[in-house]
């Protein structure tokens, strides 16, 4: 019962609410599942509310959270729907007329070590979303090594959009990622102020049995 009622202070935009209630659960039988899944709403609610604001500091700490929560590896509802908070985060933060990308990137960087369902819709709608924000920067070769092998079949096929045909979301990115090929690989100094680029041709040579797919 305590659980449905978290789930419904979320909806309602309760968050502190909600979480008072599953963090107090929580602390008395931290390893029950059902405990566990009540608080990992909590912060998937919290979450989706940081991807609205492109608010970085919220939204890492609320997935470190989840990850703490130390879910079972079978147990992805909560990190499938997270996913989709990463999604709306870099959609939104791709509509900003300054972003910050050494920000954004701690948002990147806090997917790590969290279990989720790849491939899967989801998680193309993401690399969707990454290729359109860190395209035109240096970041991009090293987030689309991680990226690229968890495409699905259906990123290889044209998509119809308002009834026009578009450009398979796979070919957007291998064209994104030969183009910076050519430039070299990145080196950026710690301020992010000054960045070299330097001619790889193992990127290039990792890269070519890919365009036999």
């Amino acid at each position: 019962m305590s659980a449905y009622r978290v789930r419904e202070l979320c909806r309602e935009g309760k968050l502190k609410e909600a979480y008072t209630m599953a963090i107090v659960e929580y602390n008395v039988s931290p390893v029950n599942i059902y405990n566990k899944r009540s608080l990992g709403w909590v912060y998937y609610a919290y979450c989706k509310q940081a991807a609205e604001e492109v608010d970085v500091a919220t939204f890492v700490t609320n997935v470190k959270g989840v990850k703490h929560l130390k879910l079972p590896p079978t147990d992805l509802m909560i990190p499938n729907a997270l996913l989709w908070c990463y999604v709306k985060f870099f959609r939104n933060l791709h509509l900003q007329e300054r972003p910050n990308y050494e920000d954004a990137y701690k948002v990147f960087e806090s997917l790590k070590d969290l279990c989720f369902t790849i491939p899967s819709q989801a998680f193309s709608a993401l690399v969707e979303q990454l290729h359109k924000v860190y395209k035109y920067t240096p970041l991009y070769i090293q987030m689309m090594d991680i990226c690229l092998p968890w495409l699905r079949s259906e990123d290889f096929i044209p998509r119809i959009f308002n009834g026009k045909t578009t450009m398979p979301l796979a070919e957007q990115l291998y064209i994104g990622y030969a183009k910076h090929i050519l430039l070299g690989e990145a080196s950026i100094n710690e301020t992010w102020g000054y960045i070299q680029y330097t001619p790889n041709k193992q990127l290039a040579q990792n890269f070519l049995p890919t365009l036999n797919y």
